[in-house]
């Protein structure tokens, strides 16, 4: 095994392993900083279902996490 393969051997591919680095690191961070980065982990989705070719109205998903 190399030097850098330890998150292949626990079963993770390199984005999963870096999303995980980076999540501990922000819950690592004083209270202040901490509050900021925690915001970079949310993501907004907006979701359009098609009917019949035309485009429904569409839905605000908020605040989903990996």
């Amino acid at each position: 095994m190399s030097k850098g393969s330890f998150w292949r051997a626990a079963g993770l591919n390199y984005l999963e392993y870096s999303n995980l680095a980076a999540r501990y690191l922000r819950r690592a961070l004083k209270e202040a900083p901490q509050a900021k980065a925690l915001k970079r982990e949310e993501h907004n989705l907006r979701v359009s279902l098609y009917e019949n070719g035309k485009a429904t109205p569409a839905k605000f998903l908020k605040n989903t996490q990996q």
